[in-house]
């Protein structure tokens, strides 16, 4: 009977190790998968030291790396930093981006593994890592126009395939500070937004891409340029190309349809200031008041024929009437103002002067009373 109780309490024990140690191989994450390898564009050239690699997992970031040495990036040289991928479980597709462009490879997580992996983007690869990117699913059939939005880039796309797609990628990265991710301008022109457009979509696929570059009105004046002037340019490896089609200044929005992904950037001229409107009072000294002959112009003001109809007649008379009515008025009124004056302040400061007297009057009675009933209450006692 013994031996059945150790028995069932061994069982009871060992069945609850067991389940504790699978719980808590449950509850163990996966280790991070290591990268490293070389990164080029799509031309070949090396990406340069500074240029940030970032992976994504279902539309998350799931790990980065800045480079320190050209075209290579994690153990490749001694001391250089790899790249760490966190994922949540085996098997998950990893998207690479160089400086916010795609790069062609992909591969799907290893928990545990170190792994050799060459990438190269799509397009050419920009100066600066971008501030944030934002990827979509792309899951569309073909010949119809598809909507994606972009609300931290401020992008719509609307997208048309020839073929069917799903589980494709279509991402948008927004560069920190509208920061021209090229370092070339527009001569006239300034830039205001800058993105960069990648997807995992073949390039044959593609038929039609219309997308809009909102920006706002705070946006306009920050950057002081005209509204009207705005206009959406790609970036075709070596200039700037216009691709604007339409302008929506109600919405706030800059429409360009094209055929391909790539940089893309808002540019607009300087806002040009009001020009102040000539007259109204606003001229120099001595000039403001003076009639200008109609049809003539400001210039007319200094020319002979102004001088003409100004004649001597009529400038004496003005000069002998002025004289004669100012001072009179001014030697007539001013002293009895001033003369009245002085006779209110006086009265209003003799008032108390009389009243003291009654004061001091009233005040020794009160005394005078207080010392008889004082000598009375000692005689008393």
């Amino acid at each position: 009977m013994k031996k059945g109780y150790v028995m069932l309490i061994c069982l009871v024990v060992s069945c609850a190790l067991v389940t504790t140690v699978l719980a808590e191989d449950a509850s163990n994450p996966p280790l991070p998968q290591f990268f490293n390898g070389s990164v080029a564009d799509n031309l070949g050239n090396p990406a340069l030291a500074g240029t940030e690699i970032a992976a994504y997992i279902d539309g998350k970031e799931c790990g980065s790396i800045v480079t320190t040495k050209t075209g290579a990036y994690g153990w490749v040289y001694p001391g250089e930093p790899t790249l760490i991928v966190v994922g949540d479980k085996s098997g998950q597709q990893i998207t690479f981006y160089v400086n916010g462009i795609s790069a062609q490879q992909t591969t799907t997580f290893a928990s545990g593994e170190v792994t050799r992996l060459s990438l190269t983007t799509r397009e050419a690869i920009p100066a600066v890592p971008p501030g944030s990117i934002e990827s979509v699913e792309v899951t569309m059939p073909a010949g119809q126009e598809t909507p994606f939005s972009f609300p931290g880039a401020g992008l719509w796309i609307g997208l048309v395939t020839e073929t069917p797609l799903s589980g494709e990628q279509l991402s948008v990265a927004r560069y920190p500070g509208d920061q021209n991710p090229v370092n070339a301008g527009i001569a006239g022109l300034s830039g205001m937004k800058f993105v960069a457009i990648s997807t995992t979509i073949p390039a044959s696929a593609i038929s039609k891409v219309t997308f809009r570059m909102y920006y706002t009105d705070a946006e306009i004046a920050a950057a002081g340029l005209s509204e009207d002037s705005l206009k959406i340019t790609w970036w075709d490896g070596s200039a700037w190309q216009d691709v604007t089609t339409g302008r929506n200044m109600d919405q706030n929005y800059v429409e360009a349809v094209v055929d391909h992904f790539s940089i893309y950037g808002l540019f607009g001229a300087p806002a040009v200031p009001p020009t102040p409107t000539p007259g109204g009072g606003g001229g120099g000294s001595g000039g403001g008041g003076l009639p200008v002959p109609s049809g003539g112009t400001g210039g007319s003001i200094f020319s002979g024929d102004l001088v003409e109809t100004g004649s001597s007649d009529t400038q004496p008379s003005n000069v002998t009437e002025t004289p004669e009515i100012t001072p009179t008025e001014t030697v007539t009124v001013q002293p009895e103002e001033t003369a009245t004056a002085p006779v209110t302040t006086g009265s209003e400061t003799s008032a108390p002067i009389g009243e003291v007297p009654m004061l001091a009057i009233i005040g020794v009675v009160i005394l005078a009373v207080a010392a008889v009933g004082g000598i009375f209450f000692l005689r008393r006692q």
